[in-house]
């Protein structure tokens, strides 16, 4: 995981998007794992959030979300508690009146996990 210096060097000068093309260009390493990609997204989606492209932000935070549900490793409770966090995270993103179709997906995903945990 050399590219993290790259990535703290981007975000050290305030070039977000530019940290966040590195962080999306090396999520396909087959050798991270699970939860490792998982950080990435969510780092993505940081990186988005912070450069004021809320809709980006979105997308990688309920990827993220999506991976989570996905792990084996973790029990079904807490994988549901991290995917509703970030779901969360991704409505707060999606905030605009263009949003909508968007906000009522990821709300529908989030109840579909069962009441806030």
């Amino acid at each position: 995981m050399g590219f993290i210096s790259d990535v703290l060097e981007q975000i050290k000068l305030g070039q977000y998007k530019s940290a966040a093309v590195i962080l999306e260009e090396n999520l396909q390493d087959l050798t991270l794992k699970p939860s490792a990609k998982i950080d990435i997204m969510e780092w993505i989606a940081d990186c988005y959030s912070k450069e004021e492209e809320p809709g980006e932000a979105s997308k990688w935070f309920e990827n993220a979300a999506r991976a989570i549900l996905e792990l084996p490793d973790i029990p079904q409770i807490e994988r549901k508690r991290k995917a509703i966090k970030d779901i969360e995270k991704a409505v707060d993103c999606s905030k605009t009146p263009n949003d909508i179709e968007r906000i009522k997906g990821l709300t529908k995903l989030k109840f579909s996990l069962g009441p806030n945990l």
